[in-house]
């Protein structure tokens, strides 16, 4: 059998197809390592070490990058190629039908071309910044080898600001949406936007997509007796991970051996922080509720929130393949479109 009648066959798509579906569908049961902190991968193949290391031969941890689903992939788009160049040059159907059989054909190409590259160059990591924080210097995520890389080659041209994150109400008083206004500067200029749970920022193609939330109040912590204007023990915004109702963190004051546990009332109209300050050994120091602005008092120790803001955290991802993958989705509509408007034009003329 020549090169063209194998690649001609109608059973070599089917089974091509059944090989890459089988690979996408592996490639959401079993972990891959661009998709998870090397840390993480590294614990799982500490627990599975034979499971793991023969998946790691077979490729099933790094399936879109796999030399057989690359070969299946690189397969299937020459036999589509070859598929669609004897078809035009033996159909006698007219010009435009052609051409938009050719297109639609190509669009296929162009698809799986893009979800190859978006695997192979992907990179994904993860930013929490608070209001009016703004975040200089290399902005790394994982790639696909699960090691840490640079999102932007000049890293030191960028900078990322959260200038405010506000819950939009309804006439009812409840939390609607949430809106991140967030800012890049880069080399090309500075996008600012507001980013939902559902609309990312995308600034040199990175994306910022909002996935968590949380309060950052600014704690200030000093001794009852201390003189007038001494330093506080601690004065600093502290991001909370208690969203929630019943949710507790709990943060360390340097250079003592004291610990605040807080709780949140999760109201954005009257928040309410419940404050509890202990020493090494458990006892309590001080302990109750405040607002903000507000301070709980104990015996010899003082706690004021004077002042709230809000953290989020960022899911950012970089996927270089997006491009054409738009690229071919607008190709397959454009070939539909050439390839049956001719056919429908006719029939309503007829």
């Amino acid at each position: 059998m020549g090169l063209g009648r194998f690649l001609r066959s109608r059973g070599l798509p089917v089974v091509l197809l059944v090989v890459i579906l089988l690979g996408a569908a592996l490639g959401t049961i079993v972990p891959q390592e661009v998709d998870i902190p090397a840390a993480q991968f590294a614990a799982w193949k500490a627990g599975h070490p034979l499971f793991v290391s023969a998946c790691e031969l077979m490729g099933f941890t790094h399936v879109h990058r796999s030399w057989w689903f690359i070969a299946a992939a690189s397969l299937l788009a020459a036999s589509i190629c070859w598929c669609t160049v004897a078809r035009l040059v033996r159909s006698p159907r007219p010009v435009a039908r052609k051409a938009g059989s050719a297109l639609f054909h190509l669009s296929l190409i162009l698809l799986m071309a893009g979800a190859l590259v978006s695997k192979s160059t992907r990179i994904a990591g993860e930013l929490t910044i608070t209001e009016g924080q703004t975040v200089e210097g290399p902005l790394k995520g994982w790639d696909r080898r699960g090691r840490k890389v640079r999102f932007w080659r000049d890293e030191a041209a960028h900078r990322v600001t959260l200038e405010s994150f506000t819950a939009v109400r309804n006439k009812d008083q409840v939390a609607t949406r949430y809106e991140s206004v967030l800012v890049v500067d880069g080399p090309d200029g500075r996008r600012a936007d507001t980013v939902l749970v559902n609309h990312p920022l995308v600034h040199d193609g990175v994306a910022f997509l909002l996935h968590r939330y949380g309060p950052a109040p600014r704690f200030t912590v000093k001794n009852r007796d201390a003189a007038p204007g001494s330093e506080p023990i601690l004065r600093s915004y502290v991001n909370l991970r208690l969203v929630g109702e019943g949710r507790e963190d709990s943060f360390p004051v340097p250079g003592t051996e004291m610990t605040v546990h807080v709780r949140f009332n999760q109201d954005f109209v009257v928040p309410v922080f419940e404050v509890e300050a202990r020493d090494g050994q458990g006892e309590h120091l001080a302990r109750g509720e405040t607002g903000v602005p507000g301070i709980v008092r104990g015996p010899g120790l003082e706690i004021e929130v004077d002042d709230l803001r809000y953290w989020n955290m960022f899911l950012v991802r970089r996927e270089r393949g997006k491009a054409v993958v738009y690229a071919g989705f607008w190709t397959a509509v454009a070939g539909l479109v050439m390839g049956f408007l001719p056919l429908a034009t006719r029939r309503l003329g007829g």
